[in-house]
């Protein structure tokens, strides 16, 4: 199956570079966001999204939240689980966690607990042989709109399509991928 043909969900769509990245995938989509009722703050949306997402091929887990990325990720994992679901589950995180960035500190914080739940789920589903792989897809600065009016914006960023390019390499291999780190050019 190609990424053309997979169903695919994502936290996020509806604003800034995740509608830029949601223009660009395939018809099959769902989008999980404020704007179609779903909300990250609230412990019932996670339940409900995780349930949801037995009915896609592709999970992409964009939306940041304080921390609700990573319970949204250890919520999903369960469900595919105990429902020998297969697919992908990919997550979005940073590079920023590799840095020292005080101003954005709790920010970082909880991409890195994304980071660390991204390995512990992509250890249990390789020891166990689940039906499914998680990936984390480490990104640096986005090239949308709200990105290139800050004081450190140097006209290098991810275009949406990068990270389609990347989804689809994660996609179609035959071997598990863990992490890809994907810096701007």
């Amino acid at each position: 199956m190609s990424l053309e043909q997979s169903s695919i969900f994502m936290t996020g769509g509806s604003k800034g570079f995740s509608r830029l990245l949601w223009d660009c995938l395939p018809r099959q989509k769902k989008s999980f966001c404020r704007a179609t009722g779903y909300d990250l703050k609230r412990d019932e949306d996670i339940v409900k999204m995780a349930q949801e997402s037995l009915n896609c091929d592709i999970f992409i887990n964009y939306t940041h939240v304080d921390f609700q990325q990573t319970e949204l990720l250890y919520q999903v994992f369960a469900n595919w689980k105990q429902k020998g679901k297969k697919g992908l589950i990919v997550n979005i995180g940073s590079f920023a966690t590799y840095e020292v960035k005080p101003e954005v500190k709790l920010w970082v914080a909880s991409k890195y607990s994304l980071d660390v739940a991204n390995q512990q789920c992509c250890k249990e589903a390789i020891g166990e042989k689940l039906p499914f792989r998680v990936c984390l897809l480490k990104l640096g600065f986005l090239s949308a709109p709200e990105n290139q009016d800050k004081p450190h914006w140097d006209g290098r960023g991810h275009s949406p399509e990068q990270i389609i390019e990347a989804l689809q390499l994660v996609f179609q291999s035959s071997q598990a991928i863990d992490e890809i780190v994907i810096r701007p050019s």
